[in-house]
């Protein structure tokens, strides 16, 4: 499975997520499983498009649209695309609204408003038909702005975190069902199921990361997978760390167990996985 992780439609209904060939033969496309099918069906067949996220009913994908190859290249192949994002849905593929140039990956607010995403130039993973991300950065901007071609407010994306000069190949972002709070994993560039986590508040009126508290976690190390809901976010730790195997961590912000708790080290040769 590639780019974010399978999910259902708010009303259960669909489940969507992409993958590709085991073999590398192409590249990536969305597939969706309606409840009471007997097989999931591709909804996209480009073999460049990644399922990101549901809006309402209808399906938000990010596509690498490959930069035009120099006729006297020495590579057959394009080595870079851009991202662009746009809406599905999920029964007939059809395409509602704009394409979105510039967005990778989006993930939209519960209410709506604001859409978190990745920026920059995407760039062919090894020899493979597979474009990832290379150099870019992390930013928040209006939803309404960006996926309504008529609106009259300009982009104003804000910046989320410093992700340092490394291109960060693999990601999470998950907001908590107010809008409010905001989760974001990013992953090691040398190890990419290890990454470090951060719990950031919203300005729900600027979009901007609230000063104070301005992170209510901040590069915490934490395998990949985490679950935010109900003022409480849990991950688990990488293997190794104070010498014991992974800790299952909970951070609640609010309500009287508001604070920090952690399980019991997993096995050393055991790790922890966060279902959500």
């Amino acid at each position: 499975m590639v780019g974010g992780d399978a999910a259902y439609s708010p009303d259960g209904k669909w489940l969507a997520f992409s993958a590709r060939p085991s073999d590398g033969s192409h590249g990536p496309d969305v597939y969706v499983w309606r409840v009471g099918d007997q097989a999931a069906e591709p909804l996209t067949t480009d073999h460049g498009t990644v399922f990101s996220d549901w809006v309402d009913d209808r399906i938000l994908v990010s596509r690498a649209v490959p930069s035009p190859v120099v006729s006297d290249s020495a590579s057959p192949q394009p080595i870079s695309a851009e991202p662009v994002s746009l809406l599905l849905d999920p029964g007939s593929g059809k395409q509602h609204g704009p394409t979105i140039p510039g967005m990778w990956r989006p993930v939209v607010d519960p209410t709506g408003r604001w859409v978190a995403y990745w920026t920059g130039e995407l760039v062919a993973d090894g020899d493979g038909p597979t474009f990832v991300p290379d150099r870019g950065r992390m930013v928040i901007d209006r939803w309404d702005v960006v996926s309504d071609p008529g609106a009259s407010a300009s982009l104003d994306p804000q910046p989320l975190l410093d992700l340092g000069n490394e291109a960060v190949r693999d990601w999470e972002v998950r907001w908590d069902p107010t809008g409010r709070y905001l989760g974001v994993w990013a992953a090691d560039p040398l190890s990419p199921a290890l990454g470090r986590l951060s719990l950031l508040a919203i300005n729900r009126s600027t979009g901007r990361v609230d000063s104070e508290p301005k992170q209510l976690l901040s590069d915490a190390p934490a395998l990949a997978g985490f679950a935010i809901r109900d003022g409480r976010i849990v991950w688990a730790t990488p293997p190794g760390q104070d010498g014991e195997g992974s800790r299952l961590l909970v951070l609640a912000w609010k309500g009287p167990d508001a604070g920090r708790t952690r399980s019991e080290p997993a096995p050393s040769q055991e790790d922890i996985i966060v279902v959500r």
